[in-house]
This record gives C-alpha cells, sequence and structure tokens, in this order.
C-alpha cells in the first residue's frame, strides 16, 4: 500500500509540472504572438518570431490536433461552399433555376444515403450532361438503388454514385461501373440508337446522355428502392452517424474560416518577404 501510494504521489506531481510547463509554454506563446502582430512587416525577423510562437503553441500535443481538426473542417466547410457554387453556376448554365435545384439537394441529402456536399456534386454533374432537373434526380436516384447493395467494394455510396456520374459525363464505362451496372456505355448507346432508327455513330451528345439515362433507368429496375430500404439498417445507422459528423465539422469550420483567412491574410505577405530577403 505504501508503494501504491507513493505511486500515486509521483504520478501527480509529475502531471502538476507538465501542466504548469504546458501553461507557461502556451502563455509565453501568446506574448510572442502579440509582439508578432504589432510588428508584422519586419521580415525575416518577423517570420522567425512567428515560427517561435507556433512552436510554443503546438509544444502540446493536444493543442496540435486541435490545430490539425481547425484545418480540416475549414476544409470540409470550403469543400461543401466550393460544391454549392459549381451547382449554380452550372444550373444557371443550362436554364435551371438555382432555387430549385438547391431544393433538389435539400431532399436528396435529407434521404440519408448522400451528404450535403456530395448530393451538391452529383446534381451539378449530372446537370453538366444536359439533363433537366428531373432527369437527373431520376439518374441520381436510380444509381443510388444500384449502389446501396452492388458497388465496387472500394467506393462509398457517394463516392459510388459520383464516379458513375463522372463515367456518363466523359463517356468512360469503367467509372460509369462503379454502382453496380456492369452493362457497358457503348451497349447502352447501341440499344437507344436502334430505338430510334439511327447509328450510334449518328448520335449526338445530348443523345449519347439519353441513352445512359434509360440504359442505367432500365438496368436499375431491378433494384428500386434499395437504397431506402439500406437507410433502415446498420447501412443507414452508419451514413446517418457519418452525416451528422459531417455536418458538425462543416459548422466548426465555418466558424473557424474567417479566423484562419485573417491568420493566413496576415502571415503571406511576412512569408513572402522572408523569401525575398
Amino acid at each position: 500500500m505504501p508503494n501504491g501510494g507513493s505511486n500515486v504521489g509521483e504520478i501527480r506531481a509529475r502531471i502538476t509540472l507538465e501542466t504548469a510547463e504546458f501553461r507557461r509554454q502556451l502563455e509565453e506563446a501568446r506574448r510572442r504572438i502579440q509582439d508578432l502582430e504589432r510588428d508584422t512587416r519586419r521580415g525575416a525577423d518577423g517570420f522567425r518570431d512567428m515560427g517561435g510562437a507556433i512552436a510554443g503553441l503546438t509544444a502540446g500535443a493536444g493543442l496540435s490536433k486541435l490545430v490539425n481538426e481547425m484545418q480540416r473542417a475549414v476544409n470540409e466547410a470550403t469543400k461543401l461552399h466550393a460544391a454549392f457554387a459549381g451547382l449554380n453556376a452550372v444550373a444557371k448554365g443550362f436554364g435551371v433555376q438555382t432555387r430549385d435545384a438547391n431544393a433538389a439537394v435539400q431532399e436528396l441529402a435529407s434521404r440519408g444515403f448522400l451528404s450535403l456536399t456530395e448530393a451538391a456534386q452529383a446534381y451539378k454533374t449530372a446537370l453538366s450532361t444536359g439533363l433537366n432537373l428531373d432527369e437527373s434526380t431520376k439518374l441520381i436516384t436510380s444509381l443510388a438503388d444500384s449502389a446501396a447493395y452492388g458497388r465496387q467494394s472500394f467506393y462509398t455510396l457517394g463516392g459510388a454514385i459520383q464516379a458513375s456520374l463522372d463515367g456518363i459525363k466523359n463517356g468512360n464505362s469503367v467509372l460509369a461501373d462503379a454502382v453496380g451496372v456492369t452493362k457497358n456505355l457503348s451497349v447502352m448507346q447501341k440499344e437507344y440508337a436502334a430505338s430510334i432508327g439511327t447509328t450510334v455513330g449518328k448520335l449526338t451528345d445530348a443523345q449519347k446522355t439519353q441513352a445512359a439515362l434509360n440504359g442505367f433507368i432500365r438496368e436499375g429496375a431491378y433494384y428500386v428502392g434499395n437504397a431506402s430500404e439500406a437507410m433502415e439498417g446498420i447501412i443507414g445507422s452508419q451514413a446517418r452517424f457519418t452525416q451528422a459528423t459531417n455536418s458538425a465539422t462543416v459548422a466548426m469550420g465555418e466558424a473557424f474560416t474567417p479566423v484562419i483567412q485573417s491568420a493566413l491574410d496576415a502571415f503571406t505577405p511576412v512569408i513572402q518577404s522572408a523569401l525575398e530577403d
């Protein structure tokens, strides 16, 4: 018992000392950052001061991890912003009301199997092929049903849908197969061409897209409802958990973005000045 008590006492003493040292380093880092802010135009000297301050701040592993999480959160928020900006640009370019496109994204994301970012990217890609909003919704839904259980194993559900959409857009059957529909795009085009009394070589880009839409919906008829069904089991629980954590990460990123932006705007001239000296 005496040895146990002694060990506990030693551990407490060590924790107290380490905590005090971390606080000292943190206060020193704060002081040096304040000094740097007052004289941030000092070129190389300012850059060295910044390096010392950052070194002090990251002395604690917990703080370093927090900084990494902040950066990841800001990256996720930036991806979401870029996805919606891209969607709105494509919608305007193809004559689709941005309000309607955004509503479709929100509705799709609410089903649980795609995040807001993934849903916005999916609609952006589908609309960019020339499909209208209703056709895009039908295609994405069909791809989701096919991918729920049939996608290639190394894809997430959202990743498989996006890969197939990219494949359809670029005429790449390898990518288009990501959701598990293995019929080649060229076969879909041949079938469509025959149905309208022409040949594959005479199909326009719009007709090739229509061939893919018809083909994936026809092949996906066997899997209608699978995506919604999957959301009722463990796959759905995992998807909802991922969505919740992603939403929390994005929200944190949006909160930190102004801070990160201000820091980058302040530090960039200092770094450039240091490199020029």
